[in-house]
């Protein structure tokens, strides 16, 4: 994750959030981890708005299979028109890769890179 965060700073790649994002790193129960991922946050480029397009898709990525905020994730990605989701969440990864969706591989562990 260090070098993707290294190529974003670097301007070689732009990092997408949305709210649900923030939302999700806020219900975080661990203080440490809370703190760390806010501290990365900043570094984000863009912020994908969670339009009604992006929760109707969301929605539909939900009955597939995938968690909540999992499905706002990849959706707002999509929306936005980004190349990659970068996740260390391999039950993430595998719901991802069993959708029925021309952007399954759009969620990929960043050691791919």
């Amino acid at each position: 994750m260090q070098a993707a965060l290294r190529l974003v700073r670097l301007g070689v790649h732009q990092w997408v959030t949305s709210p649900a994002v923030l939302d999700e790193v806020i219900q975080n129960s661990d203080p440490e981890r809370r703190r760390d991922a806010m501290d990365l946050l900043r570094y984000a480029d863009l912020s994908q708005e969670l339009t009604a397009e992006v929760v109707a898709m969301a929605m539909r990525f939900r009955q597939a299979g995938l968690g909540s905020y999992d499905a706002l994730h990849l959706a707002a990605a999509i929306e936005a028109g980004c190349d990659a989701l970068l996740t260390t969440d391999d039950r993430f990864i595998r719901a991802a890769s069993r959708l029925d969706s021309p952007h399954s591989k759009l969620v990929r562990n960043p050691l791919e890179l």
